[in-house]
């Protein structure tokens, strides 16, 4: 018995090694529950550790082959796959320029980060899955064949990949609104004085528990982007009689707006009466909100600070007040 633990398998590289895979499979098996932000951040931690510990394993002799076996199905592999594919959505596929096909070919080589981390877990999970049964002859096979693919499969693999997570870490974080599973939500016209004159929206305000995101429609405009998140059914957005807001968003670009909550309908199963914006603030929080920017310039090159903290309360303000109410938050 003495003898088992004086095997290379049983070595301080090879244990260290075992523990970083055993956490970075449970990682890639959660992957269903995950944010895309959440997981790209962890792999971008996750893969240079995995490539150093690799890189330090020991070499290992086979006395004997055929002991070990694949316990990664291809049922698993290919749900794996799906579920990182579905996760990373437009940021999975990247340019690869050191295939060694590239040479050969007349159009850019696209790799997907998803088949990368399903190719390096398939091989480090049929690692720890036969280092498991404890039996030296099968782990030394184990270890042989994961330094065999080190050079041709998941070690390369982990050095192409690595780029372009290190490119989607900063992309994603710009994406972290579309993550959020509730959002506030409000919008700023320029107000008109004339008889006869009117205009369009000019901001849009979306908040997160985190920050508020302002957007300049009057500078940026409607974009796609835009339509499809307040069309996400997925995202729950709140605002304060929030009826003109959608029906002059849609005079600027038609859209299905989905689960939206107006809370001036929404509190009165509360036994709220008042229902403007600082009244509602004022019954939830016992804050006093001003809202002397309202009707100000909307359009203005610059907006002032007294604007941006306005606009930004209105849609933080609406979303607080419905955690509040809804969950005790």
């Amino acid at each position: 018995m003495m003898e088992d633990f004086q095997h290379v398998g049983y070595s301080k590289e090879v244990i260290e090694f075992v523990a970083v895979v055993k956490e970075f499979c449970d990682f890639v098996e959660t992957v269903p529950q995950m944010r895309r932000k959440d997981f790209v951040q962890r792999l971008q931690k996750f893969i240079p550790l995995i490539y150093l510990k690799g890189a330090l394993l020991p070499e290992s002799d086979v006395e004997e082959e055929g002991l070990t076996e694949d316990f990664v199905t291809e049922e698993q592999y290919n749900f794996l796959y799906s579920e990182v594919h579905r996760l990373l959505g437009e940021y999975d596929e990247y340019l690869e320029v050191f295939d060694d096909n590239m040479q050969y070919s007349e159009t850019p080589i696209v790799h997907s980060i998803a088949e990368k981390v399903c190719d390096i877990y398939q091989d480090l999970k049929n690692f720890i899955s036969s280092f498991r049964c404890g039996i030296p002859e099968v782990i030394g096979e184990a270890l042989w064949q994961l330094n065999n693919n080190f050079e041709l499969y998941w070690g390369k693999a982990c050095s192409e990949v690595l780029r372009a997570v290190h490119y989607v870490v900063f992309q994603v974080k710009d994406d972290e609104i579309q993550e959020c599973p509730y959002l506030g939500f409000d919008t700023e016209t320029r107000p008109a004085f004339r008889k006869g004159e009117s205009y369009r929206v000019g901001l849009l305000q979306l908040a997160s528990l985190e920050r508020v995101y302002l957007f300049r429609l009057n500078k940026c405009g409607w974009g796609v982007a835009l339509r499809n998140l307040l069309s996400d059914p997925k995202v729950i957005k709140i605002g304060v009689g929030i009826r003109d807001d959608l029906r002059n968003l849609k005079k600027l670009g038609d859209f299905a707006p989905a689960s939206f909550v107006d809370l001036q309908e929404y509190v009165i199963r509360f036994g709220i009466e008042d229902k403007s914006f600082s009244k509602l603030m004022a019954i939830i929080f016992r804050v006093r909100i001003s809202k002397r920017q309202r009707t100000s310039n909307w359009e203005a090159p610059v907006l002032n600070e007294g604007q941006i903290r306005y606009a930004a309360t209105d849609a933080w303000g609406a979303l607080k007040m419905y955690l509040r109410l809804s969950v005790g938050d």
